[in-house]
């Protein structure tokens, strides 16, 4: 049986940008570091593992938001209920990344059901959702790191 994760990559930002307005440059920080940032904020040259004072360098009106692992988890709970009315058995990782058995069979393919999946997370609001499919887990999640947004 295959294996799809689903990733969001800066799901701490979308979790913060619940109470922000979604265009604003966000970077989420963790011990002074910038853990995740948005879009907004990587065209001001923001990116993630930068230290908080050059990150305000980079983009002065940067919002900065403090790490918030139970907060983030708890609105992941929207994505995962939503993969889950798709296909049952859904294993969450961590925030912004979950584990599922291909529903192949339901949709007619990898390709489809994960056009089908990747549809209804963008439809929740989530603006960068990668989809892996492999053979094991691991594999499965270095193949949506490499895949291109939905």
């Amino acid at each position: 049986m295959r294996t799809m994760t689903v990733w969001c990559p800066d799901w701490p930002v979308m979790a913060a940008l619940e109470e922000l307005r979604p265009d604003a440059p966000v970077a989420v920080l963790e011990n002074n570091v910038v853990l995740a940032c948005s879009p907004a904020a990587r065209v001001d040259g923001v990116r993630r593992g930068m230290r908080r004072r050059d990150a305000q360098a980079r983009c002065p009106e940067l919002v900065l938001a403090p790490s918030r692992p139970d907060a983030d988890a708890r609105a992941f709970d929207a994505v995962l209920e939503a993969v889950e009315e798709l296909s049952p058995g859904v294993a969450p990782l961590r925030p912004g990344l979950c584990a599922l058995r291909v529903p192949t069979r339901f949709y007619g393919g990898e390709a489809e059901a994960a056009a089908v999946i990747a549809e209804r997370i963008v439809s929740l609001g989530v603006w960068d959702v990668r989809l892996g499919v492999a053979d094991g887990l691991f594999a499965a999640e270095q193949a949506a790191r490499r895949a291109a947004p939905q």
